[in-house]
């Protein structure tokens, strides 16, 4: 015979231990690095995560997700970030078919989570304070704000903002400017398709990357700029004067009349510059000069 007090003492420890399996199916562990173990991942529902979201927003959280903004309401974004732990991305561009190419393309990828769009710079901003996208990929030439000032103000917005710059432009002054600006990463639309998979990836996962081909002329204008600095270095203090007034748009007169010296000795600097510089005409100069910033050192 079992007392009664022995059967309400079961009673308890039933309920105890049921108690703790539905405890056990509620909290659930992360690993260190901020990934789900992968028990949770085959069996959680949605229904489950929007409680632990919505818990976690009020502050009753049963988990702990360190990696996740508290204050973001996007569910799918989190589910992305959360669950199923891949990319989000942002697409800007102007041109929507290019968007839904590019998207489309994007989504093949088992990496890649949710894919937002905006067609210009300012939408962009406004997208990334809303989903917190892990990378934005973003063209140059758009109507309003433009590129380069996007990506000054996402930055500046947040300074972990990962910038892939995707654009029809190749010029190295669009590439330096936007590296400069701070973007991670530049690729050109002539691009193969599958450079911007890999792209992606690297600078979601804190890298850098520059197509190839740019790379490499990137790596050959830097050696050429060393080089014409150490040309400069050979030009005496007045034949310095003389570049300098030259390639600021100084014709040979003024030029002289500037400098106190005559029309000959300036049209005489002019040549021994040239053969020292390696250039052939005052355009040359001038260029070379801006590569090396000298430009605005005097006034017209």
């Amino acid at each position: 015979m079992i007392s009664n007090n022995e059967s309400a003492k079961r009673i308890v420890h039933e309920k105890h231990e049921k108690h703790e399996k539905h405890e056990k199916h509620e909290k659930h562990e992360i690993s260190a690095t901020g990934f789900f173990f992968v028990p949770f991942v085959l069996f959680v529902d949605s229904q489950y995560l929007r409680r632990c979201v919505c818990r976690y927003k009020t502050g009753k959280a049963p988990i702990d997700l360190p990696f996740i903004n508290r204050h973001d309401v996007c569910f799918d974004t989190l589910w992305s970030k959360v669950v199923a732990n891949k990319i989000s991305v942002l697409l800007v561009d102007d041109h929507a078919v290019v968007r839904t190419g590019y998207k489309a393309y994007l989504s093949l990828s088992d990496k890649i989570g949710q894919i937002y769009e905006a067609d210009r710079g300012e939408a962009a901003c406004q997208m990334y304070n809303q989903h917190q996208p892990d990378i934005v990929v973003t063209d140059l030439s758009m109507p309003g704000i433009g590129g380069f000032e996007s990506i000054r103000r996402l930055l500046n917005r947040d300074p972990h903002c990962k910038i892939l710059v995707f654009s029809i432009h190749n010029e190295l002054v669009y590439v330096t400017r936007a590296l400069a600006a701070g973007a991670k990463g530049y690729i050109t639309k002539n691009s193969m398709p599958e450079t911007l998979i890999t792209a992606v990836y690297k600078i979601a996962q804190g890298g850098t990357y520059v197509d190839p081909d740019i790379a490499q002329q990137l790596a050959v204008s830097m050696a050429g700029e060393q080089d014409e600095s150490e040309k400069i270095k050979t030009l005496s203090p007045r034949e310095f004067d003389v570049f300098c007034l030259l390639a600021n748009g100084y014709t040979v007169r003024k030029a002289a009349e500037k400098l106190c010296l005559s029309y000959k000795t300036v049209c005489n600097h002019g040549t021994v510059i040239k053969e020292k510089m390696g250039a052939e005409t005052l355009a040359e100069l001038t260029l070379l000069a801006s590569r090396q910033g000298l430009i605005e050192m005097h006034e017209n």
